[in-house]
């Protein structure tokens, strides 16, 4: 499978930006999940392609780095992917919206690397979707009687 290079347009990009942008030198705070970059790297960074939470690693290398990720993955373990990629931004709905939007704007590049790549990431965020909304169903409900 070759490896993907996308390049996002400017209204593609997650609004929904990650909480901490890893270094390699941290590795005993890195998941198998971050997306990490060494101390030193330095990005181009400008008005197309700003900084991730204002770092020195613009959206476009921290996308090109997410989507190898994302390939990098193997698929019994891509549940467990998005489920912690979604755990590292505020609004984790909002964020599962952008990248199944990622997905859909970018199918065809993803589908060359790995025919039905796009198809498998897009069922899954519609299971962590499920499993969201099912978690904040029981948390109304279990008020629903609370001090009768």
């Amino acid at each position: 499978m070759g490896k993907l290079r996308l390049r996002i347009s400017e209204d593609s990009r997650f609004k929904e930006e990650i909480k901490k942008l890893f270094q390699n030198n941290e590795k005993s705070d890195l998941n198998k999940y971050d997306i990490a970059y060494p101390s030193n790297q330095r990005c181009q960074v400008t008005e197309r392609s700003p900084g991730v939470n204002s770092s020195h690693i613009c959206k476009d290398c921290y996308y090109r780095d997410f989507s190898e990720k994302m390939e990098d993955i193997r698929k019994t373990k891509r549940k467990e992917f998005v489920e912690y990629q979604m755990l590292l931004r505020n609004d984790q709905e909002k964020w599962l919206d952008e990248f199944e939007e990622l997905l859909v704007d970018y199918e065809n590049q993803f589908d060359r690397a790995d025919y039905s790549f796009a198809r498998e990431y897009k069922e899954i965020i519609e299971d962590v979707r499920k499993e969201l909304r099912g978690q904040e169903t029981s948390k109304n409900s279990s008020g629903l009687f609370d001090g009768l």
